[in-house]
């Protein structure tokens, strides 16, 4: 009997976990840096400048979710690092916020890092990272941010503005 019982709740808890883990077809299971999906979006820039600025490298991940004291939200905190590149033969000055969407393309929530503008000289590499802040629903948590969106404004910076 007391066998029995043992594997019981063995089947208990292995059929716990492998319901809260979730499965290939479950949209809020497990996620690993290798399955969240990083998209630049250019919302504005000068003529003929909307590629002149890319990412060579980014990485995020919804690292932990902290309570809010409201029912219905809670926070999903984690680390990004982007490698923006200026590609142009121009200083551009840049300003992105980090837009966070679901498998569906829902959007989650918006958040702006600090330290902006951002300004390039020609042909220059900038690394820019931190720690994002979003809140989200419970159900989601932060099992449910599948894409970084990184919505970006490009301006030419003026060569006094340089100084």
């Amino acid at each position: 009997m007391r066998a029995t019982l043992t594997a019981a709740a063995l089947a208990a808890i292995l059929g716990l976990t492998a319901w809260s883990c979730g499965d290939a077809e479950d949209p809020l299971r497990w996620r690993g840096p290798e399955d969240l999906r990083t998209v630049l979006q250019i919302d504005s820039a000068p003529p003929g400048l909307s590629e002149a600025v890319v990412v060579d490298s980014a990485s995020w991940f919804p690292a932990v979710e902290l309570p809010t004291g409201q029912e219905n939200d809670v926070e999903v905190e984690g680390p990004f690092r982007i490698e923006f590149r200026n590609t142009a033969d121009q200083t551009l000055q840049m300003r992105y916020d980090l837009r966070f969407f679901d498998d569906t393309g829902f959007v989650i929530d918006w958040f702006i890092p600090f330290g902006q503008p951002v300004d390039f000289a020609a042909g220059q590499t900038r690394v820019e990272e931190g720690t994002f802040v979003v809140r989200t629903t419970p159900d989601l948590g932060r099992f449910g941010l599948a894409e970084m969106r990184i919505a970006a404004r490009l301006t030419l910076l003026e060569k006094e503005e340089q100084k």
